[in-house]
């Protein structure tokens, strides 16, 4: 699990530098597809939550969900930023 949440804070340096410096079609592509892996991983994350009695899991989930969403925020900015 903490490798899939380092995974999301790549997605999001990877979106910043693209929204920095892209100029083309395909560069919003890979922004848009950010903010789609980020919405699948924060509702993924929510139905776990839901489903799940471990105390581990409901824990991590409670500390991680906040910052997916938080990068799904900054991705959806992001792809809406002028290219």
């Amino acid at each position: 699990m903490a490798k899939a949440a380092s995974g999301g804070m790549l997605e999001v340096e990877l979106g910043k530098l693209v929204a920095a410096r892209a100029a083309t079609p395909k560069a919003k592509k890979v922004a848009q597809q950010m903010v789609t892996n980020h919405q699948k991983s924060a509702n993924t994350m929510m139905a776990h939550e839901k489903m799940t009695q471990d105390a581990d899991l409901k824990a991590f989930i409670s500390k991680t969900l906040p910052i997916v969403q938080q990068h799904l925020s900054m991705a959806q900015k992001s792809s809406d930023m002028k290219m």
